[in-house]
């Protein structure tokens, strides 16, 4: 019987001895979290945040605006679907809003049942600083909607157009801080 009652005593006095007492500060663990968080900050900061843009990161940043332009195109054709849900159509017009340099959002016209496509598309001017925080260059591509009526889609004719494209240093929510990076974002289409 008084083995019994030494092994809850036992396990009891270990409970009380190795809790943390009122005045320690944080378990090391919470440390190293906040060290990697900054680790982890810094690293992007470096990354993205830095003054001046190289030729290596402004050419991937020119294929990034590439990428854009084609996303524009698969976001316009969902938006101008009607057998699409009204919510994924206005979450591609979102999307749309996303490309797109403030105020230069390009306006949707609707071509019946015609989808925008794209070709040869490529860097007519490479970025090139245009400001403190902006690097500015263009894009050239051909467009034409094809409409898919019957068996054999009827093709538009292919128009050739330009887009401004623009690297620019903005400042971005992270978790409690604040971070400046840079975004690709398209400009107006002509």
């Amino acid at each position: 019987m008084r083995n019994k009652l030494i092994i809850p005593g036992l396990l009891l006095a270990l409970i009380l001895f190795s809790a943390k007492r009122c005045d320690e500060g944080p378990p090391d663990s919470s440390r190293l979290e906040e060290a990697e968080w900054m680790n982890v900050r810094d690293s992007l900061e470096q990354e993205f945040g830095s003054a001046y843009l190289d030729e290596e990161t402004l050419h991937a940043f020119e294929m990034r605006a590439i990428q854009k332009l084609q996303d524009y195109t698969e976001y316009r054709n969902m938006f101008c679907t009607d057998s699409l849900d009204m919510v994924f159509r206005t979450q591609a017009d979102s999307m749309i809003a996303n490309l797109f340099m403030q105020g230069m959002v390009p306006q949707i016209v609707q071509q019946g049942t015609a989808e925008l496509f794209l070709d040869s598309v490529r860097v007519l001017e490479p970025l090139h600083q245009s400001g403190p925080e902006e690097y500015r260059g263009r894009l050239s591509f051909v467009q034409c909607f094809v409409d898919r009526l019957g068996d054999e889609p009827i093709t538009g004719k292919p128009e050739s157009h330009l887009v401004d494209v623009y690297a620019v240093r903005q400042t971005v929510p992270l978790a409690q801080d604040t971070l400046d990076i840079w975004r690709v974002l398209l400009g107006v289409i002509y």
